[in-house]
């Protein structure tokens, strides 16, 4: 801000100049506050935006503790999944060796139980034959002549 001030015979006008000056700093002080003013404000929001970015850094970090936890807990789900689905598919595996020995034994039982049956068979027919043959007695001889 420029200022021209009157000439007098000594200089300028001392009245003139103290106004001006005074003018000056009362714009000078309410300038200062409403800096001050506004600096308040500034430290006010500052505070709130602090107090809130600490709380955003607390939920951050619960949020990522949760997610650590979920994946080491994903983690050993998945462990166990895997353990128990390799001693099942063992347990199975060890039940289709078994049912393969006892369909195994079962075939021979079978095969020995339709031979005997067979045998058995077999000598019930020679029994029935040699029943007829005593039945009928023997058998008349046929002349030739």
């Amino acid at each position: 801000m420029q200022r021209m001030f009157r000439v007098k015979a000594r200089g300028y006008d001392p009245s003139e100049v103290e106004d001006y000056i005074e003018r000056l700093k009362k714009d000078f002080e309410e300038d200062l506050a409403r800096q001050k003013d506004r600096l308040l404000e500034l430290r006010a929001e500052n505070k709130l935006l602090s107090e809130e970015l600490a709380e955003f850094r607390d939920k951050e970090n619960q949020i990522v503790g949760a997610l650590v936890e979920a994946q080491c807990r994903a983690s050993a789900v998945e462990r166990e999944a895997k353990e128990r689905a390799e001693r099942q598919l063992m347990e199975l595996e060890g039940h289709k060796r078994r049912l393969g020995e006892e369909m195994a034994d079962t075939r021979a039982r079978l095969l020995n139980l339709k031979k005997a049956a067979a045998d058995v068979l077999g000598l019930f027919v020679e029994e029935i034959e040699q029943e007829e043959k005593a039945i009928a007695g023997p058998k008349p001889m046929k002349q030739v002549g």
